[in-house]
């Protein structure tokens, strides 16, 4: 259900200093509420040439309480080759009188023959941040990886590098300490082409400990321990290129089952003011789950943009995915009347399976108008 704003504003300064950025919005009645309030502020000041310090404030507030969300980020290069970037966050929710906190911090080597990174991240459970996205709470994680950029001479004409690599994962729960997941990725036979494109292989190593029940495209899997192993083959051309095309296809274990997937893509963009895209995903499950469920779905996605110039473009999208019965479209023409100012139409159709097993329709038609003034 469509949930009307009643009036917004943006502010945004910028300089060789510092960034400062802010967004007031009201939202009219909606999700229970007679009214919400969203604010945004952030601020980030250049310390010098390599480094850089910023905080992140957000607020949601309706009659029912209120969600802030404080943080703290900050970014430097150490070296000419050498990285590091952190971020601490925590939130505070009146309406449930809890906090969360969250932090991140990850140490990157990026050299001409060799990138070699370090990332930890802790998530809590009560960390809430009401206006963004948490892929998974309570949780420490550690990922680390190092691959190569090897050129010679003897190479053939048409290889540019030979990129080999192995990347680990590893996820453990704040409550318990136990593991909570493990993976492995490696790619020992990955070439980078002289036409821009690639080919390579690769193979995945996983191990799930699921502490809870979940449903992968409606297939329940209890909670348990599994391992497993899966491999894959790529192949692409130059996705800069006018016509780009790519295909992957992997193999192997998926939980107590196995799961095959094929996905092609492929792009055409003859000229700069037409892009039309296609891609075709193909999931073929066996034996998964608690019932052993084998079953097919596909995922096909239709993008497209037509361009008169610079400031005046349609563009369109269609998704169909069988494992829901699902059909979305999205239209969007924008016209940018002056610099950074648009005006939007919006149209949005759906059709899906109801829980009642009918079929079910929705159309909307949007518009936005957007002015920003430059001082």
């Amino acid at each position: 259900q469509a949930i009307p704003i009643i009036a917004g504003s943006r502010f945004v300064y910028r300089s060789e200093k510092r960034n400062i950025g802010a967004i007031a919005m009201r939202q009219g009645a909606g999700d229970g509420e007679l009214f919400t309030n969203f604010g945004v502020a952030r601020y980030s000041e250049n310390l010098g040439s390599k480094s850089r310090v910023g905080g992140l404030i957000t607020t949601k507030q309706s009659p029912g309480g209120q969600q802030t969300t404080s943080s703290i980020d900050g970014f430097s290069r150490l070296t000419d080759a050498l990285f590091f970037s952190g971020m601490i966050s925590t939130t505070q929710d009146t309406k449930t009188n809890q906090s969360g906190f969250s932090e991140y911090a990850q140490l990157i080597y990026r050299g001409n023959k060799n990138t070699i990174y370090y990332t930890h991240t802790v998530v809590t459970e009560n960390y809430d941040p009401a206006m963004g996205f948490v892929v998974r709470r309570n949780v420490m994680s550690n990922s680390q990886g190092i691959d190569f950029n090897v050129r010679k001479p003897w190479f053939p004409k048409f290889i540019r590098s030979w990129a080999p690599g192995i990347y680990t994962e590893w996820y453990h729960s704040l409550k318990t300490n136990k593991l909570v997941e493990q993976r492995i990725i490696g790619s020992p036979f990955w070439l980078g082409l002289q036409n821009g494109g690639a080919i390579g292989t690769y193979f995945e190593t996983s191990v799930q400990n699921l502490e809870e029940s979940f449903k992968p495209v409606g297939i329940e899997i209890s909670a348990g321990s599994f391992a497993y192993t899966r491999g894959g083959f790529m192949l692409s051309n130059d996705p800069s290129g006018k016509y780009f095309g790519s295909a992957n296809y992997e193999f192997g274990g998926y939980y107590n089952g196995r799961l095959q997937v094929m996905e092609f893509k492929t792009r055409i963009a003859p000229i700069p003011h037409v892009n039309m895209g296609v891609t075709f995903k193909r999931s073929n499950f066996s034996g998964v789950g608690d019932l052993n469920v084998s079953k097919e779905v596909d995922l096909v996605l239709l993008e497209t943009r037509f361009a008169l110039n610079p400031r005046v473009q349609l563009i369109g999208f269609f998704q169909k995915n069988t494992s829901e019965n699902l059909q979305a479209l999205n239209l969007r023409f924008a016209w940018e009347y002056q610099p950074l100012s648009y005006v939007y139409l919006v149209f949005n159709q759906s059709e899906y399976q109801g829980v009642d097993l009918t079929k079910q329709k929705d159309q909307t038609l949007l518009t936005k108008l957007s002015f920003l003034k430059q001082f």
